[in-house]
């Protein structure tokens, strides 16, 4: 119950940049998505707000993330092969 209840005070991440997005067709399909976000004064259990503004102080963080997504949409089969984020 702990472990729940300290989860639902993370903050939540906004997405702010779709900073580069390339598909290569194989045996499926290999997409290599990276994004720019940023986390939020808005926690995890407070989704159902209309806005949700950014850190502004200490708490202020940006990352980088790049993911590679493997996809054989005909079979539903979907994995994610890497993912990786590196603080800005």
């Amino acid at each position: 119950m702990e472990m729940k209840a300290r989860g639902l005070r993370l903050p939540l991440l906004l997405l702010l940049v779709t900073v580069v997005v390339m598909a290569k067709l194989t045996t499926g399909v290999e997409y290599l998505v990276t994004v720019k976000i940023g986390r939020t004064k808005c926690k995890k259990n407070e989704t159902k707000k209309a806005t949700c503004p950014l850190q502004s102080n200490t708490l202020k963080k940006s990352l980088i993330c790049s993911s590679l997504i493997y996809s054989v949409p005909w079979m539903d089969c979907y994995h994610l092969w890497n993912n990786s984020c590196q603080e800005i």
